[in-house]
């Protein structure tokens, strides 16, 4: 149990400083339950998912609106949605969770080195709220400037 509230917290200052310091965004994390509707009636969602492990292994994945995704890409490039992409606009999403696993595993201090599986995309997701109460899952909503991102750990 400690190594999940030691991961939530870790995960939870990682989110919020890459969304601040790369994508300039503000965010707020909300309780799950009362969102999972507006979240869900979201146009397009895209999962990006990478796989690690070391003495804690386990997958990240995040969910995010295909409107939220374009926002970021338009904060993170620098650039008006007409110059995107379908390359950049993965790749956002891609760079994200990698950063994200990246941050959260190195904030854990403990010295060790983690294998970090390719990050990969899947179009057209669901997010199944039963996954919310399993035990080995951390699952967080963050509100973003342009909507909702799930984050969810799951710890093998």
């Amino acid at each position: 149990m400690m190594k999940k509230a030691m991961m939530k917290k870790a995960m939870m200052n990682s989110i919020s400083d890459i969304l601040e310091t790369m994508f300039y965004m503000s965010i707020e994390f909300k309780e799950i339950q009362g969102f999972m509707e507006d979240f869900s009636q979201s146009d397009e969602i895209i999962l990006s998912s990478i796989i690690f492990k070391g003495s804690i292994s386990g997958e990240f994945h995040i969910y995010i609106s295909l409107e939220s995704l374009s926002c970021m890409a338009e904060n993170f490039m620098g650039v008006d949605y007409e110059s995107l992409t379908e390359d950049y606009i993965t790749g956002i999403i891609k760079e994200f969770v990698n950063m994200l696993a990246g941050s959260t595993l190195s904030s854990l201090d403990n010295g060790e080195k983690f294998q970090l599986s390719i990050p990969e995309i899947k179009r057209k997701a669901v997010f199944d709220p039963k996954e919310i109460s399993c035990e080995n899952n951390i699952v967080l909503l963050a509100e973003i400037d342009s909507g909702f991102i799930i984050i969810k750990t799951v710890l093998n």
